[in-house]
């Protein structure tokens, strides 16, 4: 796996403000960074895939900018953006389609 971003190549990681980097069941890695979305690197082709903000798609990632990632129990991976009103993205790798939980209350810890 080339590790850097290279700005020629439209297939290399997007952006070298990583993160968080998590690996899935199948062995894939998926990065979270600061500005470009969420990237997979499938570790059967070798190739990165980019998942991120569309304005004009409203199918796409409602958050560029995410902090932290979790794989659930049920393979799924909760995306931590870096804004709270955003709240919680569950995304379904398999499927490619996220489920927005959004935060209704303020709790003070």
């Amino acid at each position: 796996m080339g590790g850097a971003h290279d700005p020629d190549d439209p297939a290399s990681l997007p952006d070298d403000e990583i993160q968080s980097i998590i690996e899935d069941k199948a062995g894939d890695l998926w990065f979270a960074t600061r500005g470009k979305g969420l990237v997979r690197f499938d570790e059967q082709t070798g190739e990165f895939t980019h998942f991120k903000h569309e304005p004009d798609d409203p199918t796409s990632l409602p958050q560029t900018s995410i902090w932290d990632l979790s794989i659930l129990k049920d393979g799924r991976i909760a995306v931590i953006p870096s804004t709270s009103d955003i709240g919680l993205i569950l995304f379904d790798p398999v499927t490619t389609t996220y489920e927005q939980q959004l935060v209704t209350e303020t709790r003070a810890w």
